[in-house]
């Protein structure tokens, strides 16, 4: 329900450059309320003591923000707990650029507004779904009052007889059903593995298979083609370079047209990383082709704490063909770019080719622990990561010899949820 006595907190941050569309957001959702319909929210920058007020709010609408992710949880699981009691109507979420939540929220209504087009779709949804969410149980005490007859309230006398009703057709069917089960059973086999009851059977069963399918051995090359092939044909999440995911703009990293510039001179005989800013990702399948004249170019993934740990995977030309290589670098490795640094986690030549294509596409899908990599759409190799955490994306350009330049195309990503969890092989039979 949503009306003008409605109390709505709206908590964002604008502690940093890079909370600019947080604050813009924010403020935009707060005239739309008001607008549409006369509510007057209460502004929260969250890095300012919380306003006074009389009484508890309604509703909280965060607008997130990476960089205050632990504020966000303190300030979110107080809400969800009040939710739980039924003294708040709920929590929503925006996210003004392409980010994962923390699993624990996956039951909170979450709002894209990385696009013009989804800042629009996002305020209509957010007073949509506003009305139609059950008023908290301390709002309607006060409209249940006690009938004058019996010490009851009308809605009591209401369900009394059904009550009444209800618990006779079960004593029913306990009477009669317990006889009735036991000279059918008579005649029933009684192996040890069968279960009692039809439904139980089902639901064992189907529990068992899922099992079975988490904790089964490693999924085959097809499988992954398989895999690759579901969630690349869906529609992306992102397409483009876009401002939105703020790309470093500088000499030798730049966006042109619907293309994006990765240079590295001779003389650096390294790498220069080129980084969406704004984004934080953590499960993702992540897609980009390149054009590579000179040594090499690549991406990178997963790359936390400005570059201090990173995954990064490049493409090497070479009179054999590409070369392919995975690198995770972790605090203290890979601080001066050299190709050199890092732990080399596969390393292998690609098969030549006379048609081989100038653009190269590689594609990579993390989801938990587990990262696949493609080349031009074919599986290379599942590399496993012990502590998966979300990070910023990004692409490269690498001079061994020569000055190189890499323009990519056709960015593409794709926000997956959180794996299942695994089950371990030997507790299947316990």
């Amino acid at each position: 329900m949503l009306s003008n006595d409605t109390r709505v907190l709206i908590s964002y941050s604008a502690s940093t450059q890079q909370d600019a569309h947080s604050s813009m957001l924010a403020n935009q959702l707060n005239m739309h309320l008001y607008k549409e319909k006369q509510v007057r929210a209460v502004m929260h920058e969250r890095s300012q003591k919380m306003p006074a007020s009389d009484s508890p709010y309604d509703w909280l609408i965060l607008v997130h923000s990476p960089n205050a992710l632990a504020d966000e949880k303190a300030q979110v699981n107080a809400a969800l707990e009040r939710v739980l009691q039924r003294q708040m109507q709920g929590v929503m979420v925006i996210t003004p650029e392409v980010s994962e939540l923390p699993a624990e929220w996956d039951t909170i209504h979450r709002y894209d507004a990385s696009t013009s087009d989804n800042e629009n779709r996002m305020l209509r949804n957010i007073i949509r779904d506003m009305q139609y969410v059950k008023v908290p149980y301390t709002a309607k005490a006060g409209r249940l009052q006690r009938s004058p007859i019996g010490g009851r309230s009308p809605l009591g006398a209401i369900l009394s007889p059904r009550l009444a009703i209800v618990a006779s057709l079960i004593l029913v069917l306990l009477v009669g059903g317990v006889p009735l089960y036991l000279y059918l059973n008579r005649f029933a086999p009684h192996p040890a593995s069968t279960l009692s009851s039809v439904g139980l059977t089902a639901t064992a069963s189907t529990h068992l298979k899922t099992q079975t399918a988490i904790a089964s051995s490693t999924p085959s090359p097809q499988d992954k083609q398989t895999r690759f092939r579901d969630i690349t044909q869906k529609r992306p999440n992102v397409t483009g370079f876009r401002p939105q995911e703020a790309w470093d703009q500088n000499d030798t990293c730049i966006t042109i047209e619907t293309s994006y510039k990765a240079s590295a001179v001779a003389a650096s005989q390294g790498y220069t990383p080129c980084m969406a800013q704004h984004t934080t990702l953590q499960n993702f399948a992540y897609q980009i082709s390149m054009n590579i004249s000179g040594d090499a170019g690549g991406v990178i993934f997963r790359s936390q704490n400005n570059l201090q740990a990173f995954y990064r995977a490049s493409l090497t030309l070479s009179q054999q063909g590409l070369l392919f290589t995975a690198v995770h670098c972790v605090p203290g490795q890979c601080a001066t770019n050299n190709p050199n640094d890092g732990s080399i986690l596969d390393q292998r030549q690609l098969p030549n080719s006379s048609d081989q294509p100038q653009v190269v596409t590689l594609t990579i899908i993390a989801q938990g622990n587990s990262i696949d990599l493609y080349v031009n759409g074919q599986f290379i190799i599942t590399l496993q990561d012990p502590a998966p955490a979300s990070g910023q994306i990004g692409v490269y350009a690498a001079s061994l010899s020569q000055t190189t330049t890499v323009i990519f195309t056709d960015l593409r990503i794709w926000v997956l949820p959180p794996p299942p969890a695994t089950i371990p092989p030997e507790l299947h039979d316990h």
